[in-house]
């Protein structure tokens, strides 16, 4: 049966499970049934940071390398898009101050990444630092 948009498209516990028994299979040497278990993960959270980079593990070890390229930059927007909210969460709190180094510390693990400045644009101007957003739009036309 597929999900409606009334039924939850899967529980934590579900994904939590599908993820160890993926990492459980590539440690065993189940290569193929890893990258399955993966992107059944996947499919239950589209933006799981975590089980992209893993899927680029297994894809590289099959040697699948453009597919492991793809898997990566998946791996590197979702880890933008998760600390983006993260940051975006504390705007109003008083760890507002902490907000630009949650995300910071992401772009500068995923700097190939071209939404990335976008999101520091828009985190900057939602703060109200309009010339460090300029700055980092501009950024994002290099």
């Amino acid at each position: 049966m597929s999900a409606t948009a009334t039924e939850p498209k899967a529980s934590g516990l579900e994904l939590a499970q599908t993820l160890e028994q993926a990492r459980l299979a590539r440690a065993g040497g189940a290569l193929s049934d890893s990258e399955r278990l993966y992107r059944q993960a996947l499919a239950l959270a589209p933006r799981h940071a975590e089980a992209w980079t893993e899927l680029a593990t297994v894809l590289q070890a099959l040697g699948q390398d453009r597919n492991a390229d793809e898997a990566r930059r998946n791996a590197g927007e979702a880890a933008i898009d998760g600390a983006a909210s993260m940051a975006a969460s504390l705007l109003g709190t008083p760890l507002e101050a902490r907000a630009p180094g949650i995300l910071q510390k992401t772009l500068q693990a995923h700097p190939d990444i071209a939404a990335g400045p976008l999101a520091q644009s828009e985190l900057l101007r939602r703060m109200g630092d309009l010339i460090g957003a300029l700055a980092a739009a501009r950024r994002c036309l290099e």
